[in-house]
């Protein structure tokens, strides 16, 4: 940077100019920490979010899992029915003249 060349104002171009550059580096600053202060807020945000999204995610993956588990149950329950049913119409036709069976 060149120096400026003393003036018959008796310097006062030059605490203009330190005061602007004073000015500068503390809105400089000021904003740096802003951003600083801004990044870490969401950071957190981001952070409970993402903790949140976990619990609902189990949350759903606990329902969907006794959801399967009653849908496996009632299968059963109707396997087990319809296999009785087989075995009454078995037995019905085993009680047929001729064993039930053609020819």
């Amino acid at each position: 940077r060149q120096r400026r060349p003393p003036t018959s104002d008796g310097g006062r171009d030059s605490i203009a100019e330190a005061q602007q550059q004073w000015s500068t580096e503390m809105c400089q600053r000021a904003m740096r920490e802003v951003r600083q202060e801004w990044r870490a807020a969401q950071a957190r945000l981001l952070s409970s979010l993402a903790r949140e999204m976990r619990h609902e995610r189990q949350t759903a993956v606990d329902a969907l899992d006794r959801q399967v588990q009653s849908w496996q149950r009632l299968a059963y329950a109707s396997r087990a029915g319809w296999d009785a049913e087989v075995v009454k119409a078995r037995e019905q036709l085993d009680r047929l003249p001729g064993g039930g069976r053609k020819g």
